[in-house]
């Protein structure tokens, strides 16, 4: 089975296997199987810079997966915020969390090569006060072991880098 992991931005941006992906941690992930992670210990720390916040209810994860046979799941979610700048899944979305990798598994067990699927991170940034400045930059790190480190999916990226110039100043203000 070929999973891959996304880091969604915005709609319509993904940053996946790009020069901005912290390589060693695309080797870790490729050893770790987000279907046998417990949905407890995903967590995501998102370090943003001055000006720039998330858009209230728009951080998620999304499980997708596709069988050989052509049946998919796609479920979507939500994270919450804790101390930290880290996000969760809410525990209240933990037992359909696990039943959609549960049926994954098992669209994987019966046929691994047929079988594709994707982890996204994805928030919706928003401007606070006059919005981030050239130089601003972020971070963002993915756990899914218990008690494992974060490993850094972007470190230190210039925000300018991931959107372009008309994004960035077209970001509406957080609420």
């Amino acid at each position: 089975m070929r999973f891959v992991i996304f880091l969604v931005l915005a709609a319509g941006l993904m940053v996946s296997g790009c020069g901005m992906v912290n390589p060693i941690t695309a080797v870790q992930l490729a050893r770790l199987n987000p279907l046998e992670a417990d949905p407890a210990d995903i967590a995501v720390q998102v370090v943003l810079p001055d000006g720039v916040g998330i858009v209230s209810e728009s951080a998620g994860l999304v499980l997708s997966a596709t069988s050989g046979a052509g049946e998919t799941i796609s479920g979507f979610y939500p994270l919450h915020l804790l101390p930290g700048d880290v996000w969760q899944v809410a525990e209240a979305d933990h037992a359909r969390l696990r039943a959609d990798q549960a049926q994954i598994l098992t669209w994987e067990s019966a046929d691994p090569d047929g079988t594709n699927g994707s982890l996204t991170v994805g928030f919706e940034p928003c401007a606070l006060g006059g919005g981030p400045t050239e130089a601003a930059r972020v971070t963002v790190r993915l756990r899914i072991e218990p008690d494992g480190d974060f490993l850094p999916l972007l470190s230190n990226v210039p925000v300018a880098q991931l959107y372009d110039q008309a994004d960035i100043a077209g970001l509406s203000a957080c609420n």
